[in-house]
């Protein structure tokens, strides 16, 4: 993750999909802050990660909702330090302007979200590049070396895709609905609207857009309330042997 060890990470905006893998692999990654704090606006999607991603006994986490974190309360949060890694994960001027303004000394702020416009700025502390020598990096996704790096780890199982057994990382917890081919069009035209976490798509399988919490079988309900509502190897092998086949005409 190319956090300080044991240091203080902040991400802004974090309960998205995205945002919740990070968390995840703050928490249980090779690399760990000692103090991990997050941000949103959205109540519910704060709860969700507040239930599934606890504090573990390395990384005491916080998690606050944006009207509630103002410089002040961020600030103490990291003990007056400020912080030593901080995430931005929504392409806003003001978050990147108070992520500046919390930066500890030799601290980073790595840009992840993705602007759409092209003129997108905001103003940062330039004081502090110069005699705090806090640094600026943006993420925009992975390349061709980092694809095989995932697919390693989930060979050896240092990682977790929906469907694998192990528990390192569960990536099925930033799913929120299941689909078939032929959903698949009509749902990534309308994806702002439908909200929510990753969509799976079973390109085999004749499955309208269906959220996690409005499953009507009886048997795959049962089965997610046993996994706590997270989609699982278990859900997608019943899904596999029960669910209508998409017509090849």
């Amino acid at each position: 993750m190319g956090i300080r060890p044991q240091g203080r990470t902040l991400i802004l905006g974090g309960t998205g999909p995205m945002g919740l893998l990070a968390i995840d692999y703050a928490l249980h990654g090779p690399v760990n802050p000692s103090l991990l704090v997050i941000t949103d606006t959205d109540n519910d999607k704060l709860s969700y990660a507040r239930k599934h991603y606890p504090s573990e006994p390395q990384t005491l986490i916080h998690y606050l909702n944006a009207a509630d974190a103002a410089f002040d309360t961020l600030m103490a949060l990291s003990g007056g330090h400020g912080f030593d890694d901080i995430f931005v994960f929504v392409p806003n001027e003001g978050l990147v302007t108070l992520a500046s303004s919390l930066l500890a000394t030799d601290g980073c702020l790595n840009f992840f979200a993705g602007p759409q416009d092209k003129h997108f700025s905001a103003p940062i502390n330039f004081y502090d590049v110069h005699y705090a020598f806090t640094h600026y990096v943006g993420t925009s996704g992975g390349n061709t070396d980092d694809m095989r790096a995932a697919v390693k780890l989930i060979e050896e199982k240092k990682v977790c895709t929906p469907i694998s057994a192990c528990f390192f990382m569960q990536a099925a917890k930033v799913v929120t609905h299941i689909l078939g081919l032929n959903a698949a069009g009509e749902t990534t035209l309308e994806l702002p609207a439908v909200g929510g976490g990753k969509k799976l798509v079973y390109t085999g399988k004749y499955l309208p857009l269906t959220s996690l919490t409005q499953i009507q079988d009886q048997a795959l309900a049962a089965i997610l309330a046993r996994h706590q509502g997270i989609w699982s190897g278990e859900a997608e092998q019943y899904l596999l042997a029960h669910a209508e086949a998409i017509s090849h005409d």
